[in-house]
């Protein structure tokens, strides 16, 4: 299963939770910058194409609207940028009425697309981050959470997670960016073409 993911960049995505450009969540806009910068260059560095997946608050300004990100890493059908709208803490999960969860389209577009592993970003890392990780595995996905590009804010930190009494969390796999960078530098460029000697036009 690792080396697969290792390998293959194209049935993976990045989800990014709940990150704005102007400061939300206690985050002033100087951090937020900040976040946007480092989760830029792992865009960049790792070759895995970037969900944002954002609650619909007006005061949200959504990352995908960023200018120096918005065309990284690109889908192949529009709109090329993909973004996820939810009202509740998972992205997995759009809203909650009489009495039902409602879910977001984040699965089925992750199924479309022939994904099988996601990495998940963002704020807070104990409640939006987290709560989307456990529900990427229960939805079957192999989820690695980037440690070091999740955020809690002040409030935020000492927040209790969901409860796990099925213990999903034991699925999660909790990397820095720079380990999974340097395990995963593949990714980043096509594997190079063989010779032509090996090539072989009769099949």
């Amino acid at each position: 299963m690792r080396d697969e993911f290792i390998l293959n960049s194209s049935n993976s995505a990045l989800l990014i939770v709940d990150m704005t450009r102007e400061g939300l969540h206690a985050y002033t806009r100087e951090e937020a910058a900040q976040m946007v910068s480092e989760v830029e260059k792992f865009i960049d560095e790792s070759g895995i194409r970037p969900i944002y997946c954002n609650t619909m608050w007006e005061e949200a300004k959504d990352l995908a609207q960023h200018p120096s990100i918005s065309n990284r890493r690109a889908w192949g059908t529009p709109p090329f940028t993909q973004i996820i709208g939810k009202k509740l803490q998972s992205a997995f999960c759009y809203d909650y009425c009489c009495g039902l969860t409602l879910p977001s389209d984040l699965d089925n577009f992750l199924k479309r697309n022939g994904i099988t592993n996601i990495l998940v970003t963002g704020v807070e890392k104990n409640l939006c981050v987290w709560d989307t990780a456990l529900d990427g595995v229960k939805h079957g996905y192999n989820v690695q959470l980037i440690d070091d590009l999740c955020w809690s804010s002040k409030w935020a930190k000492n927040a209790a997670k969901t409860p796990d009494p099925e213990n999903y969390a034991a699925k999660i796999e909790i990397v820095s960016k720079e380990n999974f960078i340097k395990g995963n530098r593949r990714l980043a460029s096509p594997p190079p073409c063989p010779p032509l000697s090996e090539l072989d036009y009769n099949s």
